[in-house]
């Protein structure tokens, strides 16, 4: 009887935990084509529209596959929520290609604050998709396992 009781008491603690396993993480995985054609060597970044998400970056490989990773350690996390598509073509990103920088200044009411955006030759890239602020491409990650195709 005793045995029974405290195998009782066992079950009764472990059932909260029944069934719980860890959530699968929100993933984003897709081809890059351009003109119908796949490239490598592309940065792939989503932009969020919301301030409080994380941006996410991948590499194309040489079949045009990215994965994205996002966060300090570069976890295959996406948070779900509405990105704008921004690409970098790795060609014209060399060692010796230096940036221009697109300034932008905010009067506010703790006086003037200065931004500078990094930007990069479009090379295979078209030239909209290469700044958050003129990329039209838009998309939504949702929970779970995302695959996004991006063809431009």
């Amino acid at each position: 009887m005793r045995h029974v009781r405290s195998r009782v008491i066992w079950c009764l603690l472990l059932l909260p935990f029944w069934g719980c396993r860890q959530a699968e993480p929100d993933t984003v995985t897709g081809k890059v084509t351009i003109d119908g054609e796949v490239v490598g060597g592309i940065l792939v970044t989503y932009a969020p529209t919301d301030s409080t998400v994380r941006v996410a970056c991948g590499r194309t490989d040489s079949k045009g596959v990215y994965n994205l990773l996002s966060g300090v350690q570069g976890k295959p996390t996406v948070l779900p929520g509405k990105y704008k598509i921004v690409l970098f073509d790795e060609e014209t990103m060399g060692s010796d290609t230096q940036p221009s920088y697109t300034i932008q200044t905010d009067l506010g009411a703790n006086g003037e604050r200065f931004s500078a955006t990094p930007v990069f030759e479009a090379g295979r890239v078209p030239p909209e998709y290469t700044s958050a602020d003129t990329s039209p491409k838009e998309v939504e990650v949702s929970p779970g396992q995302n695959t996004i195709n991006l063809d431009f």
